[in-house]
């Protein structure tokens, strides 16, 4: 506002300056800011492309080695061992009968189950009587045809003074009804039937007594004393104790490896044969046998072979070994035949069929091909593409590729101890 005078004039251009000069200063710093911004944008964005640059250009870290654990090839001689399982039978087994009909008088004290009888023991004795009298009948019956023996011949020497005394010629037939040829071989006859019989007699009493045709376990006793017995009648039942068989199923793979004797005698005899009653006899106990034959059928389940093999002395008469049972379930042990040079591996360390990863000199990861001459549940047989000295790896890995890097636990101790000793 003006007032006309000259001092109001001066007063009024005095206050526009002062408001222009405040302006000015207070835009300043705003610019000043603004500027810094920009610049540390702009550094910021320098930096992060040329790190972004400086990452690609950088190298990946290497991928560690695969830590594995590693068994050694060691090539040798290694014999076939079949696993199979079967059950114990008797090698023979008898129904004892009588052989003469009569009463049971007496039963020996051993024919009762579970016991062992020796042979020829007598088992059980008949009521002998009827036998004897028979046999004094017959013997009665010899001494008629003997004596009638004796008469023919005292006519026949009779009849010939008188065919001397006649002194005449005549035919071989006239003479021999003269001489009494005829009577004299049927008194003969007469006595050598009488005799027969009386040996039949004397066998029969004889059969009276039922002695045990072999060595033998007693499985059941089916008489007791006064009972009457016939021919078709059952005393007991018999198995030998020489020997008895256990009967295994094995795989029709396995056959090859296995040799069968002809019989226990055999010189060369067939594969041995180890049994273990599993649960039931002492830990580390066995029995030894010995293969015989081969059956000439499959079982039907499962199409297994089935083989015998022979035990002798199976109740342990005569050694310190734990006896069998009959009908009792074996695990058994056969022993083929060797391989002169072969590797033994276990069935896990197979990769697919006829693959195993192998740690080369270098730490790497090697698939190699190899031949199977032999497998089963517990072991592989490799004649061909293992060598000694390689590193089967027996670890599983869900990733495995050729070339992969491994590592043990022995090398890492190794690394850890060459690295104590520099220090």
């Amino acid at each position: 506002m003006t007032t006309g005078n000259q001092d109001g004039t001066e007063r009024t251009s005095s206050s526009e300056d002062a408001v222009t000069s405040n302006s000015g200063v207070r835009w300043l710093p705003h610019a000043v800011v603004a500027a810094l911004i920009l610049i540390i944008g702009f550094s910021l964005a320098w930096l992060t492309l040329t790190s972004r640059e400086t990452a690609g250009r950088r190298d990946a870290p290497p991928t560690p080695a695969r830590l594995v654990k590693v068994s050694e090839v060691v090539p040798g001689p290694q014999t076939v061992s079949i696993t199979a399982w079967g059950t114990v039978v008797a090698a023979r087994t008898l129904t004892l009968t009588p052989q003469v009909s009569g009463e049971v008088e007496s039963i020996s004290d051993g024919l009762d189950a579970g016991q062992t009888v020796s042979k020829g023991q007598v088992l059980v004795k008949l009521d002998r009587r009827d036998q004897a009298l028979a046999v004094a009948q017959q013997k009665a019956a010899v001494a008629q045809a003997q004596a009638e023996l004796d008469t023919e011949q005292g006519q026949q020497a009779i009849a010939r003074q008188e065919y001397q005394l006649l002194g005449e010629s005549l035919s071989s037939d006239q003479q021999q009804r003269i001489l009494r040829a005829p009577q004299l071989a049927s008194a003969r006859a007469n006595l050598a039937a009488a005799e027969a019989n009386l040996e039949q007699a004397q066998l029969s009493m004889s059969r009276t007594q039922v002695v045990a045709p072999f060595d033998a376990l007693v499985l059941s006793r089916e008489v007791a004393p006064g009972a009457r017995v016939s021919t078709t009648s059952a005393l007991a039942t018999l198995v030998g104790t020489d020997r008895w068989r256990v009967e295994l199923a094995v795989p029709v793979r396995a056959l090859p490896w296995l040799a069968f004797g002809e019989n226990a005698d055999s010189e060369d005899g067939g594969s041995s044969v180890r049994l273990w009653f599993d649960a039931v006899w002492p830990e580390g106990t066995y029995r030894e046998g010995q293969l015989l034959r081969l059956l000439g059928d499959l079982e039907n389940e499962g199409q297994l072979a089935r083989v015998l093999v022979e035990v002798d002395d199976p109740l342990a008469l005569t050694m310190d070994k734990p006896r069998l049972l009959l009908g009792s379930f074996l695990r058994a042990e056969i022993r083929g035949r060797t391989l002169d040079e072969a590797v033994k591996l276990e069935p896990g360390w197979l990769r697919g069929d006829s693959s195993v990863w192998v740690m080369d000199a270098d730490s790497k990861l090697q698939v190699k091909s190899v031949t199977i001459a032999y497998r089963d549940a517990d072991r592989v047989l490799v004649t061909e593409g293992l060598n000694a000295g390689d590193r089967v790896v027996t670890s599983s890995m869900s990733v495995a590729t050729p070339g992969m890097r491994l590592r043990t636990e022995a090398a890492i101790g190794a690394n850890a101890a060459a690295t104590e000793g520099d220090g």
